[in-house]
């Protein structure tokens, strides 16, 4: 197990040095080109922040922390276009293993571990673009539930997942059980009832876009 995760170490050190020469376009949304119909969000989405560790929370999870406050103006730009008010967590972040996922991980890897290979890899450095604005609707106990969030590109999370995945197999995990190209990157920027999430039904990718969103000028 030593040896091993030293050649992980190894991996995820290179990965982070190859990572870091990618930063990401901050100027440019893969979606929006001068639409003033888009949703404004401030640069400071792509701003460094402090990781956070989820991994005492009742159902544990790793994810790349972003700027809340940079979304304050995403979330009232979607209540006036939807004519609806948000609740929020008062965070945000994008999730890299979700906590169904470490439920499958946890026989093999711990939380600690998952961690220590995220900062190896500079999670929090992690390039991203933005997609689009996304919504998720879902019809049950005689509600209208509705989600809203940001789609992302963010194929170094994508990464940091497979070498995840390589950790878990390598240690006895079951090949199928933790498929790391099934990921849809997105950050949760508010909903009506609840959040929902791909048991729900709600795939958060391009598929689900419903708006632009344009960077505002700095």
């Amino acid at each position: 197990m030593v040896e091993i995760l030293k050649a992980v170490i190894i991996v995820c050190v290179a990965f982070s040095l190859i990572n870091c020469t990618h930063k990401a376009k901050p100027g440019k949304s893969k979606s929006a080109e001068f639409d003033p119909s888009a949703i404004p969000v401030d640069p400071d989405i792509y701003k460094k922040v402090t990781f956070v560790d989820n991994s005492k929370t009742q159902a544990p999870y790793l994810a790349m922390n972003v700027d809340f406050s940079s979304l304050g103006d995403v979330r009232k730009g979607i209540e006036a276009k939807e004519k609806i008010t948000l609740q929020h967590r008062g965070e945000a972040h994008i999730t890299v293993i979700s906590p169904p996922e470490y439920d499958q991980l946890k026989s093999v890897l711990t939380m600690e571990l998952i961690n220590e290979v995220a900062l190896l890899n500079r999670i929090q450095e992690t390039p991203f673009e933005i997609v689009c604005l996304g919504r998720g609707r879902l019809q049950a106990d005689n509600k209208n539930l509705s989600t809203y969030f940001i789609v992302l590109d963010a194929p170094g999370l994508t990464s940091l997942r497979h070498t995840l995945a390589t950790l878990y197999k390598t240690n006895g995990g079951q090949p199928n059980e933790f498929k790391p190209d099934e990921y849809f990157p997105h950050i949760t920027i508010g909903f009506n009832e609840r959040d929902l999430h791909i048991q729900d039904g709600v795939v958060k990718d391009k598929s689900s876009c419903f708006s632009q969103m344009q960077l505002k000028a700095q």
